[in-house]
């Protein structure tokens, strides 16, 4: 780190350099100056996805989750391939900030993107949980999910939730 800055002290400026400070800032867990670097990175290159995502990746490290969706959703509009992984960055982002309606709306872009995608699928699950207020809607979800995903890491998950939705069920009935 201390030739790259020694390198901007002698005036010499670049995407590398810049880059290569954000980087190491990011190493060291001081993400507003590495987001400072990697946006005078972006001015040399300022349809660089990569640059974008990180951006907002360090965004959601220091918690400013609206800024970590707009440079988030900036590269996504920029990217052409396969965007499942993004729009679940992109849905889990929406979650820390309760936009449960929009983060649905990203999930379900990531499964449209790569049905595979179980991560995808059981985020949607949960945020879903959180946004229905309907007991029977969710115990119905859950039911499916298990039924259809019988060997995921996520059904042990899936299982002791809809025995605690159905316990409050219960509950409510008496």
């Amino acid at each position: 780190m201390v030739w790259f800055k020694k390198l901007l002290e002698l005036g010499e400026k670049s995407e590398f350099i810049h880059e290569k400070l954000s980087l190491s800032y990011a190493q060291n867990s001081d993400y507003e100056d590495a987001i400072y670097h990697r946006k005078q990175a972006l001015k040399y290159n300022p349809n660089d996805a990569n640059s974008m995502l990180v951006i907002g990746a360090y965004y959601e490290r220091l918690s400013d989750f609206e800024k970590a969706e707009e440079y988030i959703s900036r590269a996504l509009k920029i990217k052409d391939q396969s965007l499942s992984d993004e729009y679940q960055n992109l849905g889990t982002v929406l979650n820390r900030q309760k936009k449960y309606e929009k983060a649905i709306k990203a999930f379900q872009k990531s499964l449209k993107e790569d049905p595979n995608n179980l991560m995808s699928e059981f985020f949607l699950l949960r945020t879903k949980d959180e946004f229905y207020a309907d007991l029977d809607s969710k115990i119905k979800l859950y039911e499916q999910f298990i039924a259809k995903h019988k060997t995921s890491y996520f059904v042990k998950y899936a299982e002791k939730r809809l025995k605690e939705l159905k316990q409050e069920k219960f509950l409510e009935e008496d």
